[in-house]
């Protein structure tokens, strides 16, 4: 048995990719034996109530502390009314005084909350394992920079999304001065890690070329299997049902949108009576995507209200196809939803260009990828061989590796090797 310190900033009932990634790694290394003590961001308002995610990580062997951030809210929130910009600029102004590299990282202004518990945890508990989740990135900075007190301490840390190469959290548009500090932060965390792992082959890649660390291993996403797979309920509608649920990346999303929108208008002219049949329902909080698929007229995409994870997994127990929306800076990435998708059994429709996803896909024959150039061509060409029960579909893939029973054993196992 392990005791590990688990750094998530992102951490339920807080919403977010790495929230959901890591809560599911605690709840199995909790019920694997081993006991996790979790240093997050406090609890965001709007969060208080949201329940969805906190039943894995309500374990005797879980223990989480809540941190303040003393990251100004108005940096991560919308910017509404005038005074609304006014405190905006204020906000980053003073933030880009005190912090340098990105503004955006929300984890650069906990750095004496963070090292201050950690601290207290190391030693009481006699830890010897932390493991930090990335992005925001620099709690792994303020992480590594307690190596030099506590030597004997393994770092683990996991990259959810690439750092420095990415788009997001204001990275492209940094000033050199700014890049460079960042760049600098993260060779410093390559050099004191013990272990960089990735649930993204092609990130791992990148980041060994580019900081050629000590060890680079790959941690996939996994799932559990959801209960609705057990009583699957029997569809009888004569429609052809796609779904889509959860957040969707606005970040140049516009082109997957009207990619989309030019496939299904291609499949209502060459193919009435089957777009008929189609039924496209998106469980997703209207915004961006809403209203373009609202100006495009067809008929064939409906908005739903967002539900419970376990109400989604009875959506996709009886669909037909799932969906994957994907600009184009996610397109090498093995993004959650893919592992979540897996257990159904049910073929994949990624909206996006070709990369890592595609080659996942296909050469294990559960997917298809639909770029810009020939995709609507293939949506039809799909769409017809799935009527007439000729689709090509590996329903007998082998998901053994993906359970989260097994990829928590692998993670235990370079623990132990560390």
């Amino acid at each position: 048995m392990k005791k590990i310190l688990l750094v998530a900033f992102h951490f339920p009932p807080n919403p977010g990719i790495g929230s959901r990634r890591w809560a599911k790694f605690a709840k199995h290394l909790a019920q694997q034996g081993h006991e996790v003590f979790v240093l997050a961001a406090e609890v965001l308002p709007e969060h208080k109530n949201d329940t969805r995610w906190l039943a894995d990580v309500q374990h005797e062997r879980i223990h989480t502390f809540r941190l303040p951030t003393n990251y100004p809210a108005i940096l991560r929130g919308q910017v509404k009314s005038f005074s609304d910009k006014l405190c905006y600029r204020f906000a980053l102004a003073k933030v880009n005084r005190n912090q340098e590299g990105t503004p955006y990282d929300y984890s650069g202004c906990w750095q004496n909350a963070l090292q201050e518990k950690a601290r207290a945890l190391i030693r009481s508990e006699n830890i010897k394992h932390v493991i930090v989740t990335v992005a925001p990135f620099r709690s792994a900075f303020f992480m590594a920079q307690l190596k030099a007190e506590f030597p004997e301490l393994k770092l683990l840390v996991d990259y959810r999304d690439p750092w420095t190469t990415g788009l997001a959290y204001g990275i492209p548009q940094l000033s050199p001065e700014r890049k460079k500090y960042e760049l600098e932060v993260e060779q410093y965390v390559h050099e004191k890690a013990d272990l960089i792992t990735s649930p993204h082959p092609d990130v791992l890649a990148e980041l060994k070329k580019q900081f050629n660390g000590k060890n680079y291993v790959h941690l996939p996403h996994a799932f559990e299997t959801p209960a609705a797979i057990a009583t699957p309920t029997q569809r009888d509608d004569g429609k052809i049902k796609l779904v889509f649920g959860g957040t969707i990346d606005l970040l140049h999303i516009e082109p997957v949108i009207q990619h989309l929108i030019i496939a299904f208008k291609k499949l209502e002219n060459e193919q009435p009576t089957l777009f008929q049949k189609i039924d496209f329902v998106f469980y997703t909080p209207r915004g961006k995507v809403f209203q373009l698929l609202s100006d495009s007229g067809l008929s064939c995409f409906r908005f739903a209200e967002p539900v419970s994870p376990e109400a989604f997994q009875h959506v996709c127990a009886q669909a037909d196809f799932l969906t994957l929306l994907l600009p184009d800076h996610l397109r090498v990435l093995m993004i959650t939803k893919t592992g979540e998708y897996l257990p159904f059994r049910k073929p994949v429709l990624a909206f996006m260009e070709d990369g890592f996803l595609k080659t996942f896909f296909e050469s294990n024959r559960i997917g298809f990828s639909l770029n810009r150039s020939t995709g609507a061509n293939r949506l039809l060409e799909i769409l017809t061989a799935y009527e007439a029960q000729q689709l090509d579909f590996n329903h007998t893939f082998d998901l053994t590796a993906f359970h989260y029973e097994a990829v928590t054993q692998v993670l235990v196992q370079h623990l132990h090797a560390e």
